[in-house]
């Protein structure tokens, strides 16, 4: 068994599968730009063989990558094979593809962002066409895999990724106030959290917006957080020119946060609220959130589409109107009991659909069959 994984710098979902499929598998991992990532460490950690090979340039780089995967495939007598993310995706199933390796497992984690580009279109046929197998995490992923796409119909799984429970119930309170301090939060203040990568589709722009207007008009002790950001393209200059409107104690930029569900702890509220449509493929961040207890605002995106109900378990708002969004905000704020019992609601919901030992059962189902 070998899983292929390209650009990962800390994931705790596949930390856990990792450490569960070492267990019942000779487990080998190939990793692409990764190189001294959190990721790396931990696979070191836990003495799982692996490689680490860089992939920077697609036409320098793509022919001596795919013969170092190809010769790690054929040195281990390889069976199956697991690709996550794009370049692993890509790489990993031709090289397994021309040795002819048995299982040959794609999971697709994006959204339609890759229908907007025919060259991004033209590698999700080549992809589809040579797994033999493809995990759709979510049903809006599964639509988009299967329509007009007929090497598909008869590959898909749908498999939501697997949460350690476990995990979400072990983090010290002690972990939380470090984090207080590390990043100067106050007590006293309101502190609504955003945990997103700066792309457009994300509308972090909007959730900023929503946010001047709620601390001019509402609450004037809030703090805004935007955690674990990339700051890439021309659309993360509109968000720092949106933010340049506030006072620099209004808001704290944190690039990457290692103790992730702590700084849920820290949230009094979480927003995430991409654009409608099949942008958000799944959306670990609307999970964490609802395991780490944290009253949520969401739009009806990913996977809070299939498992949120409006005031049940979250509370949806329009992402492309300002004051839709204040209002989630001052609703979660003024109405506490309320929003309690949405948190409460959310935590139960993802806990009975997300646990770890239903997506194993599924994904040792792909394994096998």
């Amino acid at each position: 068994m070998i899983y292929i994984i390209s650009d990962v710098k800390k994931s705790l979902g596949l930390e856990w599968i990792l450490t569960k499929v070492k267990k019942d598998f000779k487990l080998h991992i190939i990793l692409i730009n990764s190189e001294n990532s959190s990721f790396e460490k931990w696979i070191i950690k836990k003495k799982i063989p692996y490689i680490n090979l860089n992939y920077r340039n697609k036409f320098i780089d793509f022919i001596p990558v795919l013969l170092s995967i190809i010769l790690y495939l054929i040195k281990n007598r390889t069976k199956i094979v697991h690709c996550h993310l794009r370049k692993a995706s890509l790489l990993g199933l031709i090289a397994s593809y021309l040795l002819r390796v048995k299982k040959r497992v794609y999971t697709r984690h994006h959204g339609i962002e890759s229908n907007n580009i025919k060259s991004e279109r033209i590698l999700d046929k080549i992809v589809f066409f040579l797994a033999t197998d493809i995990i759709a995490i979510s049903d809006e992923i599964k639509f988009q895999t299967t329509f007009n796409n007929r090497f598909t119909k008869n590959k898909i799984t749908k498999i939501h990724h697997g949460f350690n429970l476990d995990y979400f119930q072990s983090i010290k309170v002690s972990n939380d106030e470090k984090i207080f301090r590390k990043y100067r939060l106050k007590k006293n203040y309101y502190i609504i959290g955003v945990i997103s990568r700066i792309v457009y589709w994300k509308n972090v722009d909007k959730i900023i917006d929503a946010f001047i207007i709620y601390k001019k008009y509402h609450n004037p002790k809030s703090i805004l957080v935007l955690a674990n950001v990339s700051k890439k393209d021309d659309y993360s200059k509109t968000v720092i020119k949106k933010l340049n409107c506030l006072n620099v104690n209004d808001y704290r930029i944190i690039e990457f946060e290692e103790e992730i569900l702590s700084l849920y702890r820290c949230f009094d509220l979480f927003i995430h609220i991409p654009k409608l449509g099949a942008y958000e493929a799944f959306g670990q961040t609307y999970i964490e959130s609802m395991l780490s207890k944290v009253p949520t605002i969401f739009s009806k995106t990913g996977i809070a589409k299939e498992i949120c109900k409006n005031r049940v378990n979250t509370y949806f708002c329009n992402p492309n109107n300002t004051y839709s969004i204040v209002d989630g905000i001052k609703f979660h704020e003024k109405k506490k009991i309320n929003s309690s019992l949405i948190a409460k609601n959310a935590y139960f919901r993802a806990k009975h659909k997300f646990n770890l030992d239903d997506h194993f059962t599924k994904l040792y189902q792909t394994y096998y069959l």
